[in-house]
């Protein structure tokens, strides 16, 4: 997601951060790794007792500076009305803050008196698309039990969400037993289609690093499968073809060079990844009618779902599944 209205800063990054604190007139949420720096929590908590209609909220990575020298205030910004949410169990290393949902600011710079010494950088963008997007993972981290909009699809498309789930979460060896029924295992595998060899491929746990794979007595391709291997292979067999084309042509091989070159061109601009950033519930619903192909896409995932999605989201999901196959079972 590109936008016009991103502006970069490298010197005056602190002074830059309070005047917009200053500036905020509705809402400021703050996602920051290191928060120190005594200028902007005076920043902030004169903010807020100056206009208390305004929300602000804070999460913080849990280490030792944070509680030496933020949580020793924290009191005072609970007082006033700030909230301050629990750390994250994952390491959080965000530096972010949005301010009125349509202006975020982020880089480099933590909020530390520290920062100020180093080469940082910040940028501030103010398309509100974007600002949502930061916004949602605010929110997603600030607190587990929320449901992102993006994950409520994976109830509403419970086969998409079966195929999805399967390629792609992060399983530990427990949860891959226990769900493992409600998985599909997928298939990566070529066929003759009376001319040449012919590769075909169905998304599953088979593409799942995090799933042990173990390789069958006979095993065409190594496993996990990977989109990679698969472009490998039908860019290596489209090249191979177009030689082959030309061994009955001597007088032509000339042309090889040139025709192999054009069909590379057209190689990385056919699979010139769709899905590159994260999109609204709209955009990705329709892709899901669309039936997009997940293995090629692979950025579906990690920027639209793995993002938001949690263990309790995990469970709920699964249950949508059984739903599923309990009311296709009973069709049939």
């Amino acid at each position: 997601m590109q936008s016009n209205t991103a502006k970069p800063y490298f010197e005056g990054i602190e002074e830059k951060i309070m005047e917009e604190i200053k500036d905020a007139e509705s809402s400021i949420l703050i996602a920051m790794a290191w928060f120190t720096s005594h200028e902007i929590k005076s920043a902030l908590l004169d903010h807020k007792l100056r206009h208390p209609e305004i929300n602000i909220e804070i999460i913080l990575d849990r280490n030792d500076t944070n509680v030496r020298y933020f949580y020793n205030t924290a009191n005072r910004f609970r007082s006033a009305g700030i909230i301050i949410h629990p750390e994250p169990e994952r390491m959080m290393h965000h530096k972010f803050a949005v301010i009125d949902g349509k202006k975020t600011l982020m880089g480099s710079y933590n909020y530390s008196g520290k920062a100020k010494t180093n080469l940082e950088s910040m940028f501030i963008n103010e398309d509100q698309q974007f600002s949502s997007i930061y916004t949602r993972v605010f929110t997603s981290i600030s607190n587990p039990q929320h449901v992102d909009e993006a994950i409520k699809l994976l109830w509403k498309y419970p086969v998409f969400a079966k195929q999805l789930i399967s390629m792609y979460y992060p399983f530990t060896a427990e949860e891959f037993l226990k769900h493992k029924p409600l998985l599909i295992s997928g298939d990566c595998y070529t066929y003759d289609n009376g001319y040449r060899d012919t590769l075909a491929y169905e998304p599953g746990y088979l593409f799942n690093p995090a799933v042990p794979h173990v390789n069958d007595s006979y095993c065409e391709f190594k496993k996990p499968y990977s989109k990679n291997m698969i472009l490998r292979w039908r860019h290596n067999d489209a090249e191979m073809a177009i030689i082959d084309s030309y061994r009955e042509l001597p007088e032509e091989w000339d042309k090889i060079s040139d025709e192999l070159e054009q069909y590379d061109d057209w190689f990385k601009s056919y699979y010139k990844r769709l899905i590159d950033s994260t999109h609204t519930t709209a955009e990705i619903e329709k892709l899901i009618q669309e039936n997009i192909d997940i293995v090629v896409e692979d950025r579906l995932w990690a920027d639209n779902f793995g993002l938001f999605i949690n263990k309790g989201h995990l469970k709920a999901i699964f249950e949508s599944i059984a739903r599923h196959q309990e009311q296709s079972t009973t069709k049939f």
